[in-house]
């Protein structure tokens, strides 16, 4: 495959698999068109999408647009959804470390951070702050984000929390999903996933 454009270039490019075996292909995505044309095109999609049933179920409605369109159903997808996650039995704690995801939603997805109840001046005053290019950057923006909107984009909580969150969303038809680690303590909650929420699920 040859291709260029005024930012990129291929030049005789080619993928090196075994003939004959598929390559499913995933699409990582939260906007809105993302969702929409990995549900028309893709073999399976990733979703960062919040982590209540409301957020995802929001996800879902675009990804169910793109599969309508090419006469595909949900079921024809490996769904996957991924939340920012801090397991801690300090709930405060948990929260603080997750609260930059409040801003990069405000400031990159902001449908999301609607969908789980921040107001317009909420995502307004966080879009105001400078977000960084990556999400530490983002303090001055988390500060502003209330406590209600992080606990619907995140994931922060202890091992009975998280549990009940994946367990309502898996129910909705999400296959399977993709812990996104965050916030200084990420052994501590990659340890605590393990031995107290993925037994449940198994």
């Amino acid at each position: 495959m040859t291709f260029a454009n005024d930012t990129f270039v291929l030049r005789d490019a080619r993928l090196r698999s075994t003939p004959g075996n598929g390559l499913p292909i995933y699409v990582a995505c939260s906007g809105p068109k993302m969702m929409d044309m990995a549900g028309e095109c893709a073999d399976g999609v990733i979703m960062l999408a919040g982590a209540t049933p409301s957020t995802v179920e929001s996800a879902l409605t675009h990804v169910q647009a793109g599969v309508q369109r090419a006469g595909r159903s949900l079921s024809d997808l490996d769904i996957a959804w991924g939340a920012a996650t801090v397991i801690s039995d300090d709930r405060a704690g948990a929260l603080a470390q997750t609260r930059v995801m409040a801003a990069w939603y405000a400031n990159y997805s902001a449908g999301y951070a609607r969908a789980a109840g921040a107001s317009a001046t909420a995502i307004a005053a966080m879009q105001g702050k400078n977000p960084g290019t990556n999400l530490h950057e983002a303090r001055e923006a988390a500060e502003l984000a209330p406590d209600n909107v992080v606990d619907s984009l995140t994931l922060a909580g202890n091992p009975a929390h998280v549990r009940n969150r994946i367990g309502e969303v898996r129910d909705m038809g999400v296959d399977h999903f993709e812990l996104f680690l965050i916030g200084p303590q990420k052994e501590q909650t990659l340890r605590r996933f393990a031995d107290s929420v993925i037994p449940s699920f198994r």
